[in-house]
């Protein structure tokens, strides 16, 4: 599947382009459709706190993992398995660390996202495309 580069999913115009990706993603009370940055930097998933308690989890029921670091550096994260379905694309279920925090967006990165699909960016072309591992 192929993506545009976009803006912030506010559309702010003075924003930079960015791999922002629409997908959903699913526990098992809920789903949601969201945005999210595919960001091969970043280690590990990061879901927001917002978005865990709209997809009805509740912090308390899961195991602390280690804190976030870089530039949003947050304390307390869970670890959380939820399924994400991309367009036409397999369902995949993929490893959180669910943040205990706001400040941080929906991210897609090399653990474990990067393992379950093939991410090629062309940034000097303002797309990028994801397709599914050989063999899933």
């Amino acid at each position: 599947m192929r993506f545009e580069y976009s803006t912030s999913v506010t559309n702010d115009i003075n924003s930079p382009l960015r791999p922002l990706m629409p997908l959903v993603i699913a526990s098992f009370v809920t789903s949601s459709r969201e945005v999210a940055l595919v960001d091969s930097g970043s280690d590990v998933n990061v879901l927001p706190y917002r978005l865990g308690r709209k997809l009805g989890l509740v912090w308390e029921n899961h195991a602390p993992a280690k804190k976030l670091g870089g530039v949003v550096n947050v304390e307390e994260t869970r670890l959380i398995r939820l399924g994400v379905k991309i367009g036409d694309l397999p369902i995949a279920e993929l490893v959180f660390a669910w943040a205990n925090s706001d400040r941080v967006p929906l991210v897609l990165s090399m653990t474990d996202f990067f393992l379950k699909f093939n991410v090629c960016f062309f940034r000097s072309q303002s797309y990028f495309e994801v397709l599914p591992k050989s063999g899933m």
